[in-house]
């Protein structure tokens, strides 16, 4: 929980160091998955930091993992914060921190981003440096509005180079705008980090968003 609240307050501390009106912003997603494991998700960014820096992240609760239907019991947590400056062009660098459940699971990660010159967003990430020393890792992550501006496709796929061989965690999803801050979204998870004997390493999940 220390490692939680020290995430939150750094989020919050970049949130109040923001000059804009509409910034930062919080919006927190509540999903059902299909193998009974339920997720709040929360998701939190300032793009108006000093020294033209940019701050998002998300943590993610889940219910237990293991089989026991226990979809309700948010007991664990998954969580990413990025600090981002641009470089150069479309060229960014960006240093992020992972933690999640369990003991020395804290990752450190530095590498850039460029985002592609063309109208859907697609934004390209390489770290091949990592704290851990466990490899470096690949990332793509897209929004593209479909048939109107209500309704779009977003997501993200990454490459995880490991010393047991790469691990792929995609979640790509379609959302839809129900008014000016609620969206209903269904999701397609992949994580090559949870082992087949264990449980289903992919699922799809239904999900209801709220910005605050």
């Amino acid at each position: 929980m220390q490692r939680i609240a020290l995430i939150a307050l750094i989020g919050f501390l970049a949130s109040t160091a923001s000059s804009r009106a509409t910034d930062p912003s919080l919006t927190a997603i509540y999903y059902a998955d299909s193998r009974n494991n339920n997720t709040l998700s929360l998701i939190y960014q300032s793009q108006a930091l000093p020294g033209r820096l940019h701050f998002w992240g998300f943590t993610d609760f889940d219910s237990a993992q293991d089989g026991q239907h226990r979809q309700y019991d948010l007991s664990h947590f998954f969580s990413e914060a990025r600090l981002t400056h641009p470089l150069r062009g479309h060229l960014s660098g960006q240093v992020e921190y992972n933690d999640a459940t369990g003991a020395d699971n804290g990752v450190w990660r530095l590498g850039l981003v460029y985002r592609l010159p063309v109208a859907p967003l697609v934004i390209l990430r390489a770290f091949p440096l990592e704290s851990d020393g466990d490899g470096g890792q690949l990332s793509a992550v897209w929004r593209w509005h479909l048939a109107s501006t209500r309704l779009w496709f977003e997501g993200f796929i990454d490459y995880n180079f490991t010393a047991n061989g790469r691990r792929i965690v995609a979640e790509p999803q379609l959302r839809y705008a129900l008014s000016e801050r609620a969206d209903l979204a269904l999701e397609y998870r992949r994580s090559e980090f949870i082992r087949s004997t264990e449980r289903d390493p992919s699922g799809l999940a239904l999900g209801l968003a709220w910005d605050f």
